[in-house]
């Protein structure tokens, strides 16, 4: 059986780096007719994790459409899980606890990457005996807990995006999996959770390859079952550097707040890496679950680029029902509750320049609210709203061929015809065509405001 998961950490918002990572996970798990997605919170880091972050990623994720096997649940109600495995490995001597301050260990980094080195601890505390251990602790001291890995160990695995990884004990070091207050580390609680829960394939971020080294130590040295690794290249900025809110990333709830459709930035989140064989598939979860294939995934980093974004939100809005979308529009604004037939005939020509809701709805707002007046005058106003008032067959046809047939007669040009009238109408330079606006405004209002210029 296929089983992935999604382990975020609730620090902040879900971005769209995290957001991609759950999307792949998701995919792949349901790309296979037995696979599981399960939701884990990743919140062993007590002082940074918050409440209300967990509540907005689980509800940001659900708006996605993503959806996960069983209940989520929380690293931090399983602590007596990861205690007993601790213990486990002091029994057989294969941790060791470490006494340095934050202040040695911060020259000592600092020394390293000084001299090229890649950071790593030392093995300062590595052979203390027993009983400095003890008067240690009993002076008051509270230690970490460091893995004490072999000096011949090497940490080789098979990404199946970036292929063999292989890490000797000594780039790794002896890292921390029990901090000084008793708390595991992300690296411990993760390589325990994978392992009790079965997960048989971990799609994460490159970032993460140093971490997976240290994830696949724990777990050799537990003699436990590895699961296969997929690491995707990170997402970039338009200037190439890691995407956070500094070099333009926003959160999914921002996306939202936009008025972003969910299928959009799924289908946006889908091409971060993937190549979808069919991009008609890309709108429709079921579908992309369908076609995706991790040996898809490429190495080289993507872009974040919103106007992709935006393309897959004009895809998304243009296939979407316009009484779908009269519905949110009226949602936002009640004015509009007796114009839906009317919003629903419109929306389908404005989704291209306008397609958002929000915007939409400011560029429908002449259906409700008559435009200030004008300064535009003609000779020809009154006769053509006379000529509206009076047509004997009402629907946008009829009214398209009255238009034409006036300004024939009239002797005048394209431009400077619907342009005033667009304006006395709307009072904005562009929308729908103006046969559809006088058949939604009705005769009546069409008059007036055809009447407003004088």
């Amino acid at each position: 059986m296929i089983k992935t998961r999604f382990a975020p950490s609730p620090t902040g918002g879900l971005h769209i780096g995290g957001a991609r990572t759950a999307l792949f996970n998701y995919l792949f798990a349901r790309s296979n007719p037995d696979g599981k997605f399960i939701l884990r919170i990743d919140d062993t880091d007590q002082e940074r994790s918050k409440k209300e972050y967990e509540i907005n990623l689980i509800r940001d994720i659900k708006w996605l459409g993503i959806t996960w096997d069983g209940e989520p649940f929380n690293q931090s109600a399983r602590l007596e899980i990861y205690n007993k495995y601790i213990e486990e490995l002091k029994s057989r001597g294969l941790i060791y606890p470490c006494f340095c301050s934050d202040e040695r260990l911060h020259e000592m980094r600092e020394e390293q990457l000084k001299n090229n080195q890649p950071p790593k601890y030392d093995g300062h505390c590595r052979n203390l005996t027993q009983d400095e251990i003890n008067q240690r602790i009993q002076s008051g001291e509270r230690p970490c807990y460091r893995l004490k890995l072999p000096e011949n160990y090497s940490a080789e695995f098979d990404d199946v995006v970036r292929g063999v990884q292989n890490f000797p004990a000594g780039t790794i070091g002896d890292f921390v999996i029990q901090r000084s207050d008793g708390m595991p580390t992300y690296i411990f609680a993760s390589a325990v959770d994978d392992y009790l829960t079965e997960i048989t394939h971990i799609i994460r971020g490159d970032e993460h390859i140093p971490n997976t080294a240290r994830q696949v130590a724990i777990l050799d040295l537990l003699s436990w079952r590895r699961p296969v690794f997929a690491h995707i290249p990170m997402v970039l900025s338009n200037d190439k550097r890691k995407l956070s809110k500094r070099t333009g990333s926003k959160t999914i709830e921002e996306y939202r707040s936009d008025g972003y459709l969910p299928e959009s930035l799924l289908a946006y989140l889908s091409t971060l890496s993937w190549t979808a064989e069919n991009d008609t598939d890309l709108l429709n979860l079921d579908d992309m679950a369908k076609n995706f294939k991790l040996e898809k995934i490429v190495k080289s980093s993507p872009i974040h680029d919103e106007t992709h974004l935006l393309y897959w939100q004009k895809k998304a809005m243009s296939l979407k029902n316009p009484d779908y979308i009269a519905d949110q529009i009226i949602a936002l604004d009640s004015k509009f509750a007796d114009q839906k037939n009317n919003l629903a005939m419109l929306i389908p020509e404005l989704v291209n320049d306008s397609p958002f809701i929000k915007s939409l709805g400011e560029s429908l707002k002449f259906l409700i609210e008559a435009p200030l007046k004008n300064n535009i005058k003609n000779s020809w106003d009154k006769a053509l709203a006379e000529g509206i008032l009076n047509l004997s067959e009402w629907d946008a046809e009829h009214i398209e061929n009255y238009l034409r047939a006036f300004m024939k007669s009239n002797k005048l040009k394209g431009r400077e015809f619907f342009h005033p009238i667009r304006i006395s109408l709307t009072g904005i330079e562009h929308g729908a065509p103006l046969p559809l606006i006088i058949y939604a405004l009705g005769r009546e209002t069409s008059y007036t405001r055809l009447l407003n210029a004088e």
